[in-house]
């Protein structure tokens, strides 16, 4: 599949410049910086393990978590991750979601989010307006 590089190599690059990499072991397990923040991946993480029974409070809070697990191909958890968006946000973000749902691929949640959002009354649609339109693309929208 792939290999790890050994953490011993990034000491030597620093070492090189003058510097020394802070926390090498070179006989350790490898180290890989991810650009994710420890909050969201511990909230990927604990969406596997202990069995899938976290909660999220709010929908900014599993926006990043749902655009990790896209962006690491987790399958398993982005199928978790759609049924909570489905059962405790269409309902009341239902815009939100169809957002997400459309930028990240995920077709039940888009579905689910624009029924939710089709009975809403025209005065509540457009106070529904949300940033998260700037994320997806017009074409990516069918009707």
């Amino acid at each position: 599949m792939f290999v790890l590089g050994r953490q011993q190599s990034k000491v030597d690059i620093s070492n090189a410049t003058g510097g020394q990499a802070v926390g090498a072991d070179p006989n350790g397990p490898p180290c890989i910086d991810l650009p994710e923040s420890s909050v969201v991946i511990r909230h990927l993480l604990l969406t596997f393990y202990p069995p899938p029974n976290f909660l999220f409070t709010s929908l900014d809070e599993l926006k990043p978590v749902v655009a990790a697990a896209h962006k690491y191909q987790m399958d398993s958890v982005i199928d978790v991750l759609t049924q909570v968006l489905i059962r405790d946000f269409s309902k009341t973000e239902s815009l939100r979601v169809f957002c997400i749902s459309t930028r990240y691929r995920l077709p039940l949640a888009q579905e689910a989010s624009a029924r939710h959002f089709l009975t809403l009354s025209a005065t509540a649609a457009v106070e529904a307006c949300v940033d998260d339109l700037e994320d997806i693309d017009a074409k990516k929208v069918r009707c």
